[in-house]
């Protein structure tokens, strides 16, 4: 008869052992054993148009280029079977982009191959991007001449299909025995059970390093994720493990969903506080504005500069200006405006102690043009003046958009070139995209209403520019002129803008080096080969460049 230190004990190998076999199986060491997950569809169109399929592992993720799966072929005028693999363990969405104006497209037969097999008709067609489309025969019919059109399919939650054939059975049975005469040779000196915790507790230490993630960039947070570093030698190691700390917590299996499971937990405990809680709030129609931040302070205006603090913040950008002017660059200081200074109006909670001309933003942009020679612009008036003609920012982000982006470009271009001597792109139309994630409605807790809202895209009367690298480096042989830009977030779409009329145009992420924010070194400016050099700072984060 088994007394309760064996059930103990055998409870915890049965454990041990299944998790194990997860793990290797999930490690995909039995790679060949897995079946991949399949979008297969039948489609045929009027035009050789290419297409693109996107794929979201998360409900929340959005699409990204690192997640794309283009095909080889382009639809033709005859009925083409299509069967594309996607490189992931589960899927939660999927995008077909059509590119460019495709015409008459007739899309049938869609399944989705993965745990399971899913065939999805016209009623599963959940969003698409403005588009006139209509029933066909297990399928649908698209008519469009958008400049990007898509359709796309939600709430799929398949996960790829794993065989559970006689391995499975070998890896369980050899863990089941290791574990087995690991835990007997330990509980010889001490109890079953402080052993069977300690096993546990060692297993789980590893859990987390067997699923990181390879991406590069979160689209959620608009920043770069940091890299893996490299141990050159042995001096370097304090300075390593800082640095593998930042990248292990950027790539952590799951992170975004355990930052969602953390603010749920936040919102349990927190409900009582309403909608105005942890680091975002909600304003008036749906509008969304940070909390964190000093977001409140921010917004009233309720800290301003020292002429210390001017002084300091001044000698920094003359610096930058000196380390340009003696590689024959130009300086420019630009500061994008925060969300509530443009849509106040929607802000609520907060009265103003000072007015927005006493900003912090405008007390240095006035110091600056006083006391230096420095070109320095904010971007507040433009946004405001243009916020008549469409949104400017994500109702639900912190961010802009493409419309604000551009106007922000824009303006800067008429601040580096009065004479307008440079080769400036113009508007010929505007499309339009759908917007319904932000990430603010992750800041947010219990907060469900998506932004279905559509945002204004400007259609350029040029080419676009080939993006070496992703939304960060952009490149037209055909233009003259080369940028950089040093800044944050806000640098993605900024460098997009400005790269339609300039012919090489660089963003380098600058919002956090290490512990320090902002840091721009004279190494910075003589590695970079560019005729002008921006630095952009959102306006909530002009603080972090005094004592620089």
């Amino acid at each position: 008869m088994m007394n309760k230190s064996n059930i103990f004990r055998l409870l915890t190998v049965v454990i041990l052992s299944s998790l194990t076999t997860y793990f290797v199986y999930h490690a995909q060491i039995f790679s060949m054993s897995t079946s991949p997950i399949t979008v297969s569809f039948t489609a045929r169109g009027n035009v050789d148009s290419p297409f693109a399929l996107y794929y979201a592992e998360e409900e929340m993720e959005h699409f990204s280029e690192n997640k794309t799966v283009f095909s080889e072929n382009n639809l033709k005028n005859e009925d083409t079977k299509f069967d594309i693999l996607l490189p992931c363990d589960h899927v939660s969405r999927i995008r077909v982009d059509f590119f460019e104006r495709p015409g008459v497209l007739f899309i049938s037969n869609i399944h989705i191959k993965g745990d399971r097999d899913v065939l999805f008709t016209y009623d599963d067609i959940k969003i698409t991007n403005d588009l006139s489309y209509e029933r066909a025969d297990d399928g649908i019919i698209i008519n469009s001449d958008k400049i990007d059109p898509y359709i796309e399919i939600c709430d799929l939650n398949l996960n790829r299909g794993v065989k559970l054939d006689w391995s499975v059975a070998i890896v369980w049975v050899l863990s089941f025995i290791l574990y087995m005469c690991i835990l007997k040779y330990m509980s010889r000196a001490f109890h079953s059970e402080n052993v069977s915790f300690l096993l546990c507790f060692l297993l789980m230490l590893f859990i987390p390093r067997f699923f990181v993630s390879d991406e590069t960039v979160s689209l959620i947070e608009k920043r770069t994720l940091a890299k893996k570093p490299e141990l050159k030698n042995t001096g370097e190691l304090k300075e390593y493990g800082n640095q593998y700390e930042g990248w292990f917590n950027d790539h952590i299996f799951q992170r975004e969903k355990l930052q969602n499971i953390h603010d749920e937990i936040l919102n349990v405990f927190n409900y009582k506080q309403g909608k105005l809680y942890n680091d975002a709030f909600v304003g008036e129609d749906q509008w969304m504005f940070l909390r964190k931040d000093s977001g409140f302070e921010n917004y009233a205006n309720v800290v301003t500069f020292t002429n210390e603090e001017l002084k300091s913040i001044s000698q920094y950008l003359q610096r930058i200006d000196s380390w340009c002017t003696q590689k024959g660059k130009k300086f420019y200081f630009v500061i994008p405006s925060d969300k509530d200074k443009v849509y106040g109006e929607y802000y609520n909670y907060v009265k103003k102690v000072n007015p927005d001309s006493l900003s912090r933003a405008q007390q240095l942009i006035k110091y600056l043009k006083n006391n230096t020679n420095l070109k320095c612009i904010s971007l507040q008036d433009r946004m405001i003046k243009e916020k008549k003609n469409g949104l400017l920012y994500y109702k639900q982000d912190t961010h802009w958009c493409e419309l604000g982006a551009y106007y922000g470009s824009d303006e800067l271009l008429n601040f580096i070139d009065p004479d307008k001597t440079i080769n400036r792109c113009s508007v010929v139309a505007m499309d339009s995209m759908l917007w319904k994630n932000g990430d603010m409605r992750g800041m947010c807790p219990g907060y469900k209403e998506r932004d279905y809202n559509y945002y204004k895209i400007p259609v350029m009367n040029v080419e676009k520019s080939e993006c070496l690298e992703e939304f960060t480096h952009y490149v037209c042989p055909s233009r003259q002129g080369t940028v950089t830009v040093f800044g944050d977030s806000f640098g993605f779409m900024f460098v997009k803008y400005l790269s339609y009329s300039f012919g090489d145009v660089k963003l380098i992420s600058i919002g956090r080096r290490d512990d320090r924010y902002y840091d721009i070194t004279k190494e910075d400016i003589d590695a970079i080969d560019s005729d002008y050099v921006v630095f952009e700072i959102i306006e909530r984060f002009i603080p972090f460049l005094v004592n620089h």
